[in-house]
């Protein structure tokens, strides 16, 4: 068998103005041919999963190696990004043909300046270059918003099963592996896919406790019984502003009946737990006031989800640090800021200096 393996991903933040450029990608590396091999197999990654899962096989696998591309979450992708991937991969699946499969790392909810599902077209071009009989399987992130593009295109398609996430080796192992069990005799797996229109703070659930996790092991219960092959539980990008979209279920079976049957099942109790998802939430003076109070001799963390850069944003706001200092609070804190002419300032300043400094709204200019 022959199959490219090759990846492109990313989470979007479309409220961050800064958009990710070809050269904020390749801070975090691009691997083409068996450089990905070399930096990636070893690594607790999707695409490590897959050549495990490759390597696995008694059968023999040829394994190509065409790009990898992925990065830290931010604002949208720049088109010349993609064109970038696709100008890269092309060539391979083409110079490769006839092909059996092709394995994709994909985060499922990746916004272009052009495109706003990017990996919907990704895939639509891929198929449209490789034919309707070879297999194509993707991994996603949990927070994927999984499109009619996608599952149009995309015979398989595996999601994290973990929030936080800690998954991504096993979710390209699980994908790979469907495919693959398909390409050496066993039925064709048979996908189905129910959207909600829902969007839930990512800060309102988690897979170690709560209706979440009551969700995904009673997935997992159908999957270790044999009722289904495989499913994903999919809880949108919260700041993923698009035309269409929303969270959802992906469930993978040997026949239609039975997938479409349990992708009904699964999304209708997604939607019936909505009002679980609750988050209990703080202000910031709140928040102080906590700390102010604190005996425990352990720290107290504000997490400001909305400026996460984790999630995407910018990461420059000072909001906490404002309230800090309008409170006068003798409080010991640390803050973090996104601020790149504040960092360069401090270098040519040097260690046991002061300085006057501006800090925050170096990227976006409504931070606070």
């Amino acid at each position: 068998m022959k199959i490219v393996i090759c990846e492109f991903r990313q989470e979007t933040n479309s409220f961050n103005p800064v958009n990710s450029t070809l050269e904020f990608w390749k801070k975090s590396g691009i691997y083409e041919g068996e450089s990905i091999h070399e930096h990636l197999a070893a690594k607790p990654c999707a695409v490590a999963g897959m050549i495990k899962a490759m390597k696995d096989r008694k059968e023999k696998i040829e394994i190509i190696y065409g790009i990898s591309m992925s990065c830290q979450s931010g604002g949208p992708t720049e088109q010349r990004v993609m064109d970038y991937f696709l100008n890269k991969l092309i060539p391979v699946l083409k110079n490769n043909a006839p092909l059996d499969a092709v394995f994709i790392s994909f985060h499922g909810a990746l916004q272009t300046t052009k495109y706003d599902d990017a990996e919907g077209e990704i895939a639509a071009r891929i198929r449209d270059i490789v034919g309707q009989d070879v297999v194509i399987a993707a991994s996603t992130d949990l927070h994927a918003c999984i499109s009619p593009t996608m599952v149009k295109n995309i015979d398989v398609i595996c999601g994290y099963h973990t929030y936080p996430h800690v998954d991504f080796f096993e979710t390209g192992y699980r994908a790979a592996k469907i495919a693959l069990d398909y390409l050496t005799g066993k039925a064709r797996p048979r996908l189905a896919h129910v959207t909600i229109p829902m969007i839930v703070s990512a800060a309102a659930y988690n897979t170690m406790q709560g209706a979440f996790k009551e969700l995904t092991d009673y997935g997992i219960s159908l999957v270790d019984s044999g009722k289904i092959i495989d499913f994903s539980i999919y809880q949108m990008q919260p700041w993923l502003d698009i035309a269409e979209g929303g969270s959802g279920v992906v469930v993978i079976a040997n026949d239609r009946e039975t997938c479409g049957f349990y992708a009904r099942d699964l999304a209708q109790k997604l939607l019936e737990a909505r009002k679980d998802f609750k988050s209990k939430q703080f202000s910031i003076e709140q928040v102080i006031g906590f700390a102010e109070r604190n005996d425990s001799e352990k720290p107290v963390i504000l997490v400001d989800c909305a400026d996460s850069c984790n999630a995407g944003a910018t990461g420059d706001n000072m909001a906490v640090v404002a309230k800090l200092l309008e409170k006068k609070s003798t409080l010991k804190a640390a803050a973090v800021v996104n601020d790149a002419p504040a960092a360069d300032l401090a270098h040519k300043t040097g260690v046991g200096k002061t300085r006057m400094f501006s800090l925050g709204a170096t990227r976006d200019a409504n931070s606070v």
